[in-house]
């Protein structure tokens, strides 16, 4: 039989942190949701769920993980802020996979002062409190920027309108990327070797910037004769940005 040593190691998971924050109201109150999910969660159906619930009133914070946790094992969250804050709950338990089905915090930071940044840290609860699984600096919009709010508009925009080609048509669309389509620069091909949707939509903003992102991606929808998806992607961008 294993020892409860070794059993901790094999139930280590891989986690993926996602950070959603509602910016600050009239009375400087604003809310850092942490979700704590395991590697292997589909992100993109987490973004789909999250502004279908939540719509523009939440930016995403993207943040490498960089982190293991042990399934079952109940973890605290703290921070170094001496502004008034508090967090809720004051521990949570990290579960497996099939636990998650709708994307709630595991913890959140409510904050009632403007805080441009955040020091978190995670450490199993009831052990030594210099012994943290994980210590980030979390930077935090202060303001809504329109540039950056509507960056985030078109990104989960862009991820949605890829999430309805599959496999093969996903790899016809990154193909003209690569080939370069006329009034747009290509995209090398190792930029999108085993680029997934969210990889490619990310390239593409960065090559392109938000709206050439989406004109070019409208471009290559019609040559490759998926005139409905072009249409509704045209419908909701002026909507989105």
């Amino acid at each position: 039989m294993a020892s409860p040593r070794i059993r901790k190691l094999l139930s280590l998971l891989s986690v993926l942190w996602c950070y959603y924050f509602k910016l600050p109201d009239d009375n400087n109150k604003s809310t850092l949701n942490v979700l704590l999910l395991p590697r292997n969660v589909d992100i993109v159906e987490v973004f789909k769920t999250r502004r279908t619930r939540n719509g523009d009133r939440e930016i995403y914070i993207e943040k490498i993980p960089n982190c293991r946790l042990t399934q079952d094992q109940e973890y605290t969250l703290s921070t170094d802020l001496t502004d008034e804050h508090h967090i809720n709950p004051k521990k949570a338990e990290f579960v497996d996979y099939d636990s998650y089905t709708n994307y709630m915090p595991t913890f959140q930071l409510c904050l009632k002062t403007v805080v441009e940044e955040v020091n978190l840290r995670l450490k199993e609860h009831g052990g030594p409190e210099n012994e943290r699984v994980w210590d980030r600096l979390v930077s935090l919009p202060v303001t809504p920027s329109d540039g950056a709010t509507a960056g985030t508009k078109v990104n989960f925009l862009l991820v949605e309108t890829l999430e309805e080609l599959g496999r093969r048509d996903l790899k016809r669309f990154q193909w003209c990327l690569i080939k370069g389509v006329e009034g747009f620069s290509s995209i090398s091909k190792g930029q999108l070797e085993d680029a997934d949707r969210l990889d490619t939509v990310d390239r593409m903003v960065e090559s392109y910037c938000g709206e050439g992102a989406v004109e070019i991606t409208l471009e290559i929808l019609r040559m490759m004769g998926q005139n409905n998806l072009a249409d509704e992607l045209k419908e909701k961008f002026p909507n989105n940005v």
